[in-house]
């Protein structure tokens, strides 16, 4: 490698891990004030639902309450990432034996089917029949299939206006920053020929294509630069956003000439895999997405991961959004204890601590006042759903966060050896008016010990540079279907940080998420040694124009000189590249 390349290569990254660092950690070295106790809250659900469906049908039957005696907690911020359209509420379904008779063993509950992709079945069921499917045969597990975290915030509308004969589109700044204008003048290529697959969380919810095709924005009907031949549409969301309507604005300024279409990422993990090779199905041969499940795997492909190298043996080349976590995610080996810090019946707690300093049992948390914390939480074990029901999580794990006076305010506290897969998931809304510290516990149920732990947190919350230090905090976050071996997993740097706009290399976005997670199983669910794939391959422009999509809702950013909404995050690259 050229030598003044490698050193250029060193210093981008060192400044990405800084820039990364700033943003995950605050300092100081809070201790909570009351030691933990027993407490309902720490009861365990044996049940193949899991906590939030079964929170969610005691809201809307409360006389079941106190039969059923499950804690409810209050802020959920889970709560809002949950699909629930009138009396139905939308499942990811893990199913036993033959997946086509689970289909139609729920079809009798009154199921909807969306898709089936593995051992997972996406659909709706009605909330009042929920506790049926306790008694199925058929059923493995049963969670809210919750709605994908896309990489960026809703928008507000910008209209455009001009005074030519011919409209002027908006056209990416990204354009010029990775230079794909010269090559389309240069080589005289501009996408012809190839079709491309764009895949969030919806197109035309807001109705505002029509609009686009006739300002030029997008391909159609009136289009006033010829490109006439419309976006195939698969499947749409109707309560999307349009970030898939932005991200294929993007596409059409790089490679006009391209062919488009869009499918929903939304609906559940089986439709959203099903839906890659949908678009596959009708000829795209390059396909981006912006989205990731929360109940993906970390350390092993799941079904869309799996979807992703399926279609990338078909000769597709597949663009995934890095993610905008950054290093906001713990990783350590297991370290058991035998504390049980709410009794014998709740399990025995993990040591953050590192060797040789005093057990740590509560890892320290910064949440924001109004700020949503969720927690993926996870361990080196196989995913059921993943592995095709050949191999299944035998230990299980539960993880709580609790207030400054030792009392649990979130938990994921599902049975693993029910589901099969070794994950809790939990969300948590500081709705308090000033920022809190709150402590997180993971603690053994049941199970032979295992050799490594992580979780990540979406949304805002910080770790805490602890005296002494918690080893594995600010550990890479690059995790999911971008992590498959057919992913381009795209990361994001600030198109006015790039060298078409004066600096020397472009300046990697402090968000974007950084690879090494390792896999430590095959697909099938086979114990393999760590497979670290070299991820984000790429990085590509954010922070850009788009006629209409604002995702921070602060309109347009000074730095330019333009009125158009500034696109930022992995979302936004990951189209572009």
């Amino acid at each position: 490698m050229n030598t003044n390349l490698h050193g250029k290569l060193i210093c981008c990254l060192v400044m990405l891990l800084a820039l990364n660092t700033v943003q995950a950690q605050i300092k100081g070295n809070p201790r909570m004030k009351k030691t933990p106790s027993a407490q309902p809250a720490a009861s365990k659900s044996f049940s193949p639902l899991s906590k939030d469906l079964i929170s969610l049908y005691q809201s809307r039957n409360p006389r079941t309450m106190a039969r059923t005696a499950k804690p409810v907690f209050q802020n959920n911020g889970l709560n809002k990432f949950i699909r629930i359209t009138g009396d139905r509420v939308l499942l990811d379904v893990t199913v036993r034996g033959d997946e086509q008779k689970a289909k139609s063993d729920l079809q009798k509950l009154g199921f909807i089917t969306s898709a089936v992709y593995g051992k997972i079945i996406s659909g709706s069921l009605p909330i009042n029949t929920l506790p049926q499917l306790e008694t199925s045969a058929s059923l493995k597990f049963a969670r809210p299939a919750y709605k994908p975290l896309r990489v960026s915030q809703p928008f507000h509308d910008q209209t455009t206006s001009g005074h030519n004969s011919k409209p002027s589109p908006v056209i990416s700044q990204g354009d010029t920053a990775q230079r794909s204008f010269i090559a389309r003048k240069k080589y005289h290529v501009d996408g012809k020929g190839v079709k491309v697959g764009v895949m969030s969380d919806s197109y035309n919810s807001l109705g505002g294509a029509a609009k686009g095709v006739s300002g030029g924005e997008l391909p159609g009907p009136g289009n006033p630069f010829n490109y006439k031949k419309p976006v195939q549409i698969i499947k749409d969301d109707s309560s999307g956003t349009d970030e898939g309507r932005a991200m294929a604005e993007i596409v059409h300024d790089v490679a006009p000439g391209a062919e488009l279409a869009f499918s929903t990422a939304n609906g559940g993990q089986a439709a959203f895999a099903q839906n890659i090779v949908n678009l596959s199905n009708v000829g795209c041969k390059v396909i981006t997405d912006d989205v990731i499940y929360f109940a993906e795997p970390f350390f092993q492909d799941g079904i869309i991961a799996q979807a992703v190298d399926r279609v990338k043996k078909r000769g597709v080349s597949y663009f995934s959004a890095a993610g905008n976590t950054s290093v906001r995610s713990y990783e350590s080996a297991y370290r058991p204890t035998k504390f049980a810090p709410f009794g014998p019946d709740a399990g025995t707690a993990h040591n953050f601590s590192g060797a040789g300093d005093p057990p740590r049992y509560f890892q320290p948390i910064f949440i924001p006042s109004g700020s949503t914390f969720i927690t993926s939480f996870q361990w080196d074990q196989p995913f059921y759903s993943a592995s095709n029901g050949e191999d299944s999580a035998t230990t299980d794990f539960d993880i709580y966060l609790l207030n400054d006076t030792g009392a649990i305010v979130a938990a994921g506290g599902s049975d693993n050896l029910a589901s099969g897969d070794p994950i809790e998931l939990f969300g948590y809304q500081n709705t308090d008016t000033v920022n809190q510290t709150f402590y997180l516990a993971i603690l053994k149920f049941t199970g032979p010990d295992v050799s490594r732990l992580k979780y990540i947190f979406y949304g805002d919350g910080a770790f805490y540079l602890t005296n002494p230090s918690i080893p594995g905090i600010l550990a890479p976050a690059l995790v999911g279907h971008a992590k498959a071996d057919g992913a381009i997993a795209t990361g994001a740097a600030f198109y006015l940080q790039t060298p078409a706009y004066g600096t020397d290399t472009a300046v990697i976005e402090s968000y974007s998420s950084v690879g090494g997670v390792a896999n430590y199983f095959t697909a099938s669910g086979q114990r393999i040694s760590p497979l670290v794939r070299k991820k984000p391959e790429i990085v590509a422009p954010d922070g850009v124009n788009t006629s209409f999509f604002d995702p921070f809702g602060n309109g347009d950013i000074s730095e330019d000189s333009d009125k158009y909404p500034n696109f930022f995050g992995t979302s936004a690259a990951a189209p572009h590249a």
